[in-house]
Parts: C-alpha cells; structure tokens; sequence
C-alpha cells in the first residue's frame, strides 16, 4: 500500500516528468530550425549529411562540424524526449 508521501512524490515526478517533455519539445524544435537551415543551404538531409561526414566525403569546413554537432544534439535530445514519453506511459 502506498504512503500519502509516496503518491505525493509520485506525482511530483511525472509533473517534473512532463515540464522535461516539453523542454524537450522546445529544445528539438530549435534544433529542427537549425538543421533544417544547413539541409537548405546543402540541399541534402541530416541523414544522408552524418553518413557523408563521417566518411569524409564532406570536407572539415567549420561550419560542417557545427552542423554535425546540432544533427548529433538533436538525436540525444529525441532519445531523452523517447524515455520522458516512456516513463511517462509506465507510470
């Protein structure tokens, strides 16, 4: 049986749990913006971009490393976003 304290801190984690989705949410769509500048100006996807740059085939232009950096940011940030969801769904 669970303690008034333990369904008090249950429901504070998924509140917490749910402010850290939408900051997800914010953080993945500003990143989206940014990559989806790079995929303009390239005209190519961040897909096809990682796989070109870590073969070498797209040079060491600064610019190509920031671009790598947000792709590789996005993709952490839509793993966090996948396990918010998922502890959320559990709870």
């Amino acid at each position: 049986m669970k303690t008034k304290l333990a369904v008090k801190m249950g429901s504070k984690l998924i509140e917490i749990l749910k402010r850290e989705s939408a900051y997800a949410d914010f953080a993945l769509n500003s990143l989206n913006q940014e990559t989806t500048a790079y995929e303009k100006k390239y005209l190519i996807s961040g897909d096809v971009f990682i796989h070109k740059f870590e073969n070498g085939e797209m040079g060491d232009d600064r610019e190509l490393f920031n671009w790598y950096a947000l792709v590789k940011f996005t993709q952490d940030w839509y793993d966090t976003k996948r396990e918010i969801e998922k502890t959320l769904r559990d709870s």
